[in-house]
Parts: structure tokens; sequence; C-alpha cells
């Protein structure tokens, strides 16, 4: 019997810290994490073949970059977690993933 995959997270903070405490707190919980620095990273590993079940993001002030927004609305990942301090740029980031599907 194969055992069952584990799921596959795709973690975005520029934060090494923060990166590191959440993988090995998703690792815990029995979930794999691949780490991106910035939206560029991220976009290096989806256009890698990366297939995350989901995305967390924790961007900078000033959002996402349209093309990182893009290619998760491309990859469509179960899940999208978006940690914003930005009330702005969080809605102008969401209308756009939502608009796309």
């Amino acid at each position: 019997m194969t055992p069952a995959r584990r799921p596959l997270v795709l973690l975005v903070d520029d934060d090494e810290e923060m990166r590191t405490t959440l993988v090995e707190v998703l690792a815990l919980e029995g979930i794999t994490a691949v780490t991106a620095r910035h939206g560029g990273e991220a976009l290096e590993r989806l256009r890698s073949g990366l297939v995350p079940d989901a995305i967390l993001l924790d961007p900078p002030r000033p959002g996402c970059a349209p093309q990182v927004l893009e290619a998760i609305a491309k990859f469509r990942p179960g899940v999208v977690v978006y940690v914003s301090c930005n009330p702005a740029t969080l809605a102008r980031d969401l209308r756009m993933l939502v608009d796309r599907g």
C-alpha cells in the first residue's frame, strides 16, 4: 500500500525566521513546505513544476506583484492564505485573484 502524499504548501515570506518557524510547525502537522523569500522566487518554484496544495503569502506592504498573482490564479491552488498589514493592497490583490477565478 502506498503511503498518502503529504500536503504541500508554498510559503512566501521575506522574514527568514518566520519561514523557518512555519516550516517546522507545518512539518509537525504532516505538511511539507517549500519556501520562497519573495514573489520572484515563488514564480520560479511554480514555473519549475511545483504544484502546491496551498500557498501562504505574506507580501510586503505594497502587496504582490501582478505577475505573482497571475501565476497563482493560473496554478489554482486549493487554498490561498494572504497575510497583510495593508488593507488597501489586500483588497486590490484579492480582487485580482477573485476576478481570475
